[in-house]
């Protein structure tokens, strides 16, 4: 949630001719694609942060290791239960981040409606931490999951999942998880087994309606 990742791929020009009917066909290409993952890790990456004053944040306990807590902003809940077989608790500052309300982009250009709930890896206990480098939350490489599941009850569904792995600043194979919503928007994001090097696990919602309202 507190970090995106964006690498920049180089593309190639595709010509097709297109036939009656709806149906295409791939006739030539000036020049055959690069992979996708071609020097992935040799490529500069850009991260952008959260503006996380307005956020909610609880601090999951360092001296427990099961559990469900729950944190609200402006009347929406999320819970988070969780579960950990294996911790730094000294170094231990994953904090639980609940938001909803308005969030401005390109510099106060346009705002949009959002709720969030995720589990952050932060640099030490306060709040504007969670913004910070994975290299300030090391803790995160050594702590190991064995459940993590988030329940809230949304506005809208239109929902999506933020994932990082600290170790490779990738987002989690989708793969290793399980993501649900109903029809009343009640969504549900769990991982079950074990689980290392977690730097973000969380829902975001978009409150698309509300916007075209206005």
């Amino acid at each position: 949630m507190v970090a995106f990742s964006t690498s920049f791929f180089t593309s190639a020009l595709l010509i097709a001719n297109v036939e009656k009917g709806g149906r295409s066909k791939l006739i030539e290409s000036n020049q055959a694609p690069e992979p996708l993952t071609e020097n992935f890790h040799n490529r500069e990456m850009i991260f952008t942060s959260d503006k996380l004053d307005n956020y909610t944040s609880v601090q999951v306990p360092k001296n427990m290791l099961s559990g469900t807590i729950t944190g609200c902003n402006n009347g929406f809940c999320c819970n988070l239960t969780f579960s950990i077989s294996e911790k730094d608790v000294i170094n231990f500052h994953y904090q639980f981040l609940v938001f909803d309300g308005i969030r401005t982009h390109k510099e106060g250009r346009y705002e949009t409606e959002m709720q969030v709930c995720a589990l952050v890896a932060c640099a030490d206990d306060s709040l504007l931490s969670c913004t910070k480098p994975f290299s300030e939350s090391p803790y995160s490489k050594t702590t190991v999951f064995d459940q993590i599941k988030i329940e809230a009850v949304f506005k809208t569904d239109y929902l999506w999942h933020n994932t990082l792995d600290s170790n490779t600043a990738l987002p989690i194979d989708p793969s290793n998880y399980k993501f649900t919503v109903d029809k009343e928007f009640n969504a549900s994001m769990e991982i079950a087994g074990v689980t290392q090097n977690l730097h973000t696990f969380g829902i975001y919602s978009h409150d698309y309606l509300a916007d075209l309202a206005e």
